[in-house]
């Protein structure tokens, strides 16, 4: 009889979504599906360990019937039944390892669960880490737990893009008001108001008095995906309303006594949330429909004429953003300027809106990445 016992022993911790052919492959190249290989006369079928259970909460597989040869007819008799076949790739849980056949032994470990002990979730904290676990898997949906096995949230799906610029870009959830996923928190001046903030990516808040100081936000991704890099893709945002936009400080935050400007960064919140990188670095990052404004201090829609006398229209942003150092976990950092010439801050004002909806199946596949 073939054995599975070298496949079994490599012990792979990763299971993600979506790859149950895996569980076929591997009995094929194992041959030992249903017990009845043909050999010397054995006294009854070794079973197959159950398929790896799908999902988070998988209730672990039963060992099918036993071989089908009876006594003398070439099963095997008493040889341990192939592992549980892992799912390459996709959500998964629990790979249990088969339960016992008349005459054989139980099903080793499964591949894929930890240790293949029933109830373990996925060890995968990001993309990045399936990705260098098994460079072939493809772009999709996969399940994480950046916090690790029974602590904090439970395991998620994200989707992965595993291909460009290298791969392994796990794409966050934008539930904002989720605060299992997103702390979002504001300091210093109270000139700004959040009014929309949902678990469907849909976030804005808005310039609504004059202080002549700063006001700040930071939006953290809860769960601690570590990031050395950042990328907004097809993200659907403005910063715009009926008569202002928000004016983007380069490469830096704004600071001193004009408080008419505005800082869009990216932060370690370990280091009490110092810029690690912003969204418009420099002046070649500042592209349509934002312009290079103020003799070249800041990235704005302020020249109305190009944007068609339309700032509050949402529109699509690419950008990837190398941090200056890495960080255990995404944050975003926005500086609202609270001083305007404007007589009706709220219905003329800045305003930093996002609209990004998840997919059907509730997981997102634009807006924000980080690897």
């Amino acid at each position: 009889m073939k054995s599975c016992n070298a496949v079994s022993r490599a012990n792979f911790r990763l299971v993600a979504l979506g790859a149950i052919a895996a569980s076929a492959v591997l009995a094929n190249a194992c041959g030992s599906v249903s017990g009845n290989e043909q050999g010397g006369g054995g006294s009854g079928g070794t079973a197959t360990g159950g398929g790896a259970g799908q999902g988070g909460s998988g209730a672990g597989g039963s060992a099918p019937t036993a071989g089908n040869g009876t006594a003398g007819d070439g099963a095997d008799a008493g040889a341990n039944s192939s592992a549980g076949a892992a799912t390459a790739g996709g959500a998964a849980g629990e790979a249990l390892g088969g339960g016992s056949g008349p005459g054989g032994a139980s099903g080793a470990s499964g591949i894929g669960g930890a240790g293949g002990e029933a109830g373990q979730a996925s060890d995968a904290s990001s993309c990045l880490t399936l990705h260098q676990a098994n460079p072939a898997l493809a772009s999709g949906e996969y399940e994480i737990d950046p916090d690790g096995r029974d602590h904090g949230l439970a395991p998620f799906s994200v989707y992965c893009d595993m291909t460009t610029d290298g791969g392994g870009w796990t794409t966050l959830p934008l539930r904002f008001s989720d605060d299992s996923y997103w702390s979002i928190t504001h300091t210093g001046s109270a000139c700004v108001t959040t009014d929309i903030q949902d678990n469907n990516g849909d976030y804005r808040q808005y310039y609504s008095s004059n202080t002549g100081t700063y006001a700040h936000t930071m939006m953290k991704f809860v769960p601690p995906i570590a990031a050395t890099s950042v990328r907004l893709v097809d993200f659907n945002h403005t910063n715009g309303a009926a008569k202002n936009t928000m004016d983007f400080v380069m490469g830096a935050l704004p600071s001193g006594s004009d408080t008419t400007l505005e800082g869009w960064y990216f932060a370690d919140p370990s280091a009490s949330d110092a810029p690690v990188g912003y969204a418009f670095p420099n002046t070649a990052s500042c592209t349509t429909p934002y312009d290079v404004e103020g003799s070249g201090a800041y990235c704005s829609r302020d020249n109305l004429a190009s944007q068609n006398n339309a700032p509050t229209a949402l529109f699509l942003m690419n950008e990837t953003v190398t941090l200056s150092r890495p960080v255990a976990a995404f944050e975003m950092g926005l500086v609202q300027g609270c001083q305007s010439s404007l007589e009706d801050p709220p219905t003329t004002g800045e305003q930093f809106r996002i609209e990004i909806a998840p997919g059907t199946d509730g997981v997102w596949k634009s807006g924000i990445q980080v690897r």
